[in-house]
């Protein structure tokens, strides 16, 4: 589960049942294709 929080401008990801700030790499795009 990855989810933006608009307030702080991070994005988080749950893992383990703990939120951790997760930070994409800025040459690849943060959008993943889901087919």
């Amino acid at each position: 589960m990855i989810f933006y929080n608009y307030e702080l401008g991070k994005i988080f990801k749950i893992e383990n049942g703990e939120k951790v700030e997760y930070t994409p790499p800025v040459e690849e795009p943060t959008e993943e294709v889901q087919e």
